[in-house]
């Protein structure tokens, strides 16, 4: 989808205590999946405003935040300006978009990602991406929606823009990550989002798949 709606939406985007509550509670779920004391180098892909890996930060050493919107990455770094000056080098922000770009292969132990799979258009290109980067026994933990198969939960939230997923099928992902080159994922459901469709309050349930990387490149 165009990267306008994030680019305008970055501003406030922090403003929201439920994105914070949410991207706390992915934190926690990642923290307890993969054993972040044999991380030394960490990637968020669609990293927002960096919401996740603030949540982390104290568990990792040094990070990736990677994302398409400009805008985002603005504010990231606001966000970033605003840490002690000692702890700033442990993070690098990034624009990069993995349909087009590429990463150094075997250069970090773990990638991760909330919410923003489901606005990739080509998902197994992504995949193979996150895999060839990946060192030998590194992890992969992608937070995102069910399949929400009549698209309610991005009705009116984009407009006309939004082209991307509605949510994945939890055996369809499994099978994608294993075309990558991942070991079978474990899926949690972490949360719950609430919205109100058409009057109408629905709950939208969020997963995390957490997948080893399996054999080499």
């Amino acid at each position: 989808m165009p990267h306008t709606f994030f680019d305008e939406a970055a501003a406030t985007w922090d403003d929201d205590p439920t994105k914070l509550a949410r991207s706390r509670l992915i934190a926690d779920a990642i923290a307890r999946a993969v054993p972040l004391d044999g991380v030394r180098d960490a990637l968020e892909y669609g990293c927002g405003t960096g919401q996740v890996t603030w949540a982390l930060a104290d568990r990792l050493d040094r990070v990736v935040l990677a994302d398409a919107s400009p805008g985002m990455l603005a504010v990231l770094g606001e966000r970033l300006q605003a840490r002690p000056e000692h702890d700033r080098a442990r993070f690098e922000p990034r624009l990069l978009d993995l349909t087009r770009d590429s990463l150094p292969p075997a250069s970090v132990d773990l990638i991760y990602t909330s919410l923003a799979l489901h606005h990739v258009p080509d998902v197994p290109l992504v995949l193979r991406r996150f895999r060839a980067a990946l060192r030998p026994g590194g992890h992969v933990a992608i937070a995102d929606l069910d399949r929400d198969v009549h698209g309610h939960f991005h009705r009116h939230s984009h407009g006309d823009d939004f082209d991307g997923h509605h949510g994945f099928d939890r055996d369809a992902l499994a099978a994608d990550l294993a075309a990558a080159g991942f070991a079978p994922p474990a899926f949690e459901t972490v949360t719950t989002l609430t919205k109100i469709v058409d009057d109408e309050e629905m709950e939208f349930p969020v997963f995390l798949a957490v997948a080893q990387a399996a054999g080499t490149v």
